[in-house]
């Protein structure tokens, strides 16, 4: 009779706790929290193209600057789980084409340069996917140099000078761990002003070596490895 007490108790107890196991067990993971961020340093390093634009000053030949390899380092702290300020640079270096309507008469090579501050918007998605959109402000130095074809005399030109940048970019990050992801950028800079010494055809005929120097936004995609710390 007490054997029969006992199994008794102990069935009646292992009925009570299994559904409070199984209930346990099935419990959903914690909802993603966007408010909530592990980490208050963002730092990539990327690797892309910059798209075709114009480079040219003022009463000069027209320059016509080809699909580029850009360089980008981005960094940020992150000041608010939806907000973010930091430091970045752009490398480019350019191929020249000089044109004189729909003729190309120089060819030259040389550099685009780019480094100043992101401000930028930020959410997380869930743990391992993020997205980012700002306005940058930066200071450009450009240069390059080559020759006149041939036919338009092959004398030597330059160019050096620089101006402010206001552009934009957009992230979209992939978080693969706690601390290391991957990143594409698609951004865009511009010359909103600035000033550039050139030389070299047709400089002395045009107003002297020392122009205004500006250039419609070019846009450019990278993509590479992102740290958070």
């Amino acid at each position: 009779m007490k054997t029969t007490f006992v199994s008794a108790f102990v069935v009646s107890a292992l009925l009570v706790s299994a559904p409070q196991t199984a209930l346990a067990q099935e419990a959903p993971p914690p909802a993603h929290d966007p408010s909530v961020v592990d980490h208050v340093f963002e730092g990539a390093f990327r690797i892309g193209a910059m798209l075709p634009g114009e480079m040219s000053p003022v009463n000069w030949f027209h320059s016509q600057v080809s699909t580029a390899p850009a360089f980008v380092l981005d960094t940020a702290w992150v000041a608010h789980p939806y907000f973010e300020v930091g430091a970045y640079g752009v490398i480019a270096p350019l191929s020249v084409e000089r044109t004189s309507g729909s003729e190309v008469i120089g060819r030259g090579n040389g550099a685009l340069v780019s480094g100043g501050v992101a401000a930028k918007g930020r959410y997380a998605f869930s743990e391992h996917v993020l997205a980012r959109g700002g306005l940058t402000l930066a200071r450009n130095y450009v240069g390059y140099s080559g020759k006149m074809e041939t036919s338009r005399g092959g004398d030597d030109f330059s160019l050096s000078g620089g101006g402010w940048s206001v552009g934009a970019v957009a992230d979209f990050v992939w978080r693969a761990s706690s601390k290391l992801g991957a990143s594409a950028q698609l951004g865009f800079l511009s010359q909103v002003g600035g000033s550039a010494d050139v030389k070299g055809p047709p400089t002395s005929a045009t107003g002297g070596g020392h122009r205004d120097f500006g250039f419609s936004p070019i846009v450019y995609l990278t993509v590479g490895p992102e740290l958070f710390l």
